[in-house]
């Protein structure tokens, strides 16, 4: 199919809702992308509110306006060729941390959609994304890297997550709602009905549920959206559960190697120091347990699992000193 066919297949048929996403991800005003497409502005007012259909040779305009390119990897973006800001490694981070490192690949359709709102090549988006490996420790351990010398902006917005881990994490998630058009609340998927009305207090609790959004994505995605006790799938079931306690290590609260993801009965078991994690990776369960005389079938089935090895994940895997930590209180109560 002609170049010219397929910027029409991909872009003509949505074209109301793809020119107001683009435009958006591209940080362009209906003014600017006017200008650039070489179109009258209530012309692109009108197709983005679904009211003007447009004409075939306006459609290649917009395209060409938009950098948009049907034909590199199903509708990405055209490389421009520019260094990589801090917002877009920020944004680039944020994408990283949620999805698991077997699906850093240029087919993810969250890396094609992010290669959309960054105006970039899928392919210089995946390579961004791997090339934070090199920088994760838990994949360094395993021999996993990046390539050998990555851009100074991976490190720099690595270091700063790690040196303040909740301002970075609300930065990206309200960046990323900004170039989707979206409040940061519905970006998070986060309760607002018990809110109070707009002011201080609200911005605090949006901004702790908006980092607990995050602290969960990256841990279920970092497990595969598996218990790493069971190896349930049910999404519904599974909890992003930390290992040191959110209100006990606050520097550590979004830290993915501090999380794990179990299913709600046996989350409420760790979190009761009923069970724990030792130095091997192996579950274990506490005499307590073991001892009530009569266990009835789901108290016997949480009890199965005692002895298994733990399902690790490929990235993010559990800092030993933080199940350390956690076993020594179990013995204590035991």
């Amino acid at each position: 199919m002609p170049k010219r066919d397929k910027t029409l297949a991909a872009f003509g048929r949505p074209i109301h809702y793809v020119a107001a996403k683009v435009r958006r991800g591209r940080g362009l005003s209906q003014d600017k992308l006017a200008e650039q497409a070489k179109v009258d502005r209530t012309y692109v007012s009108g197709i983005e509110r679904g009211v003007r259909n447009p004409e075939i040779k306006v459609v290649i305009r917009l395209a060409r306006g938009l950098r948009y390119d049907a034909t590199n990897s199903k509708g990405a973006a055209m490389p421009t060729g520019e260094k990589w800001t801090r917002e877009e490694h920020i944004l680039a981070f944020n994408l990283y941390s949620q999805i698991p490192f077997g699906t850093i690949h240029i087919h993810n359709p969250k890396i094609q959609e992010l290669a959309t709102l960054l105006g970039r090549s899928v392919n210089s988006v995946s390579l961004k994304l791997a090339n934070f490996s090199r920088l994760d420790p838990s994949l360094q351990q395993r021999g996993i890297r990046g390539l050998p010398h990555g851009a100074k902006g991976e490190e720099e917005v690595w270091n700063e997550f790690a040196q303040q881990p909740e301002e970075l994490a609300f930065e990206s998630e309200r960046l990323l709602a900004n170039r989707e058009g979206k409040p940061i609340e519905e970006l998070a998927d986060i309760l607002t009905e018990d809110l109070p009305p707009p002011g201080r207090e609200r911005d605090a609790i949006v901004k702790v549920r908006v980092n607990q959004s995050f602290f969960r994505k990256r841990v279920l995605s970092a497990y595969e959206f598996r218990c790493c006790v069971t190896g349930l799938t049910i999404r519904s079931l599974l909890v992003a559960g930390h290992i040191v306690p959110w209100a006990v290590d606050r520097k550590n609260r979004l830290n993915a190697r501090n999380g794990l993801c179990l299913n709600a009965l046996h989350d409420r078991a760790f979190e009761s120091h009923l069970m724990w994690i030792d130095r091997e990776f192996v579950v274990r369960m506490s005499r307590s347990l073991k001892d009530e005389e009569k266990l009835n079938e789901a108290a016997r089935w949480l009890l199965s699992f005692d002895g298994k090895p733990l399902i690790l994940p490929k990235k993010f895997q559990p800092d030993p000193r933080f199940l350390l930590k956690h076993s020594r209180e179990c013995q204590t109560v035991k």
